[in-house]
């Protein structure tokens, strides 16, 4: 299996500044974002629910896969560096690897989503 960088070989690399609003809440992009290297806030309104700078992370997938505005906003803290998809459905669609790992991580925050909304659940039972 491809690493997901050797994916994102051949697609544009973009550079952004620290506060550069890259995807935001209420709009629809159609973008995909694979982050290369820096850090980046996403945010719901005005509340901070994660700060993200591990290389490989992917931001826009749920607005894409569901043809739905962005449910939150991405913004760089730090300088970033960026690959970007304009047309991500297409990108996700040609690309069954990618699409695995875009299960994988979806996965991966429904079980922790999941796992949260038990405990908040157990806490008012109690």
């Amino acid at each position: 299996m491809q690493s997901l960088f050797e994916i994102c070989q051949g697609a544009t690399l973009v550079e952004f500044p620290a506060d550069e609003v890259l995807l935001p809440e209420g709009a629809t992009s159609g973008h995909l974002y694979v982050l290369k290297d820096g850090m980046v806030e996403v945010l719901r309104g005005d509340t901070q629910v994660a700060t993200v700078g591990e290389p490989g992370a992917l931001f826009g997938e749920m607005s894409v896969l569901l043809n739905r505005p962005h449910t939150a906003t991405v913004r760089t803290m730090t300088p970033c560096t960026l690959y970007v998809f304009d047309d991500a459905a297409s990108f996700l669609r040609s690309n069954p690897e990618i699409a695995y790992h875009v299960a994988k991580l979806i996965a991966g925050r429904l079980n922790a989503a999941t796992s949260y909304l038990a405990d908040i659940k157990q806490q008012f039972e109690d």
